[in-house]
């Protein structure tokens, strides 16, 4: 019964602290949204790249390439 209740509530508590991080949980201003492939990234270990008026977050390094070359493709004006 004790083994059950732990399991009950560990799995309580990893929905909790999951729900935080969402994009309307409290880390919501350390993440943001790749504009090539719509991942969702923390902005501290992402990849990023100042184009224009805004600084862009990348999954990959990859993706930040694909970015530079036509940023236009991935940024509404």
């Amino acid at each position: 019964m004790i083994k059950l209740q732990r399991s009950i509530l560990a799995i309580a508590l990893i929905l909790v602290i999951s729900s935080c991080s969402t994009t309307t949980g409290i880390f919501a201003s350390k993440k943001a949204k790749d504009p090539v492939y719509g991942m969702r990234v923390v902005k501290a270990t992402a990849f990023s790249y100042e184009y224009a008026d805004g600084k862009y977050y990348f999954d990959t390094d990859k993706c930040k390439q694909i970015f530079i070359m036509n940023p236009r493709k991935f940024v509404s004006q």
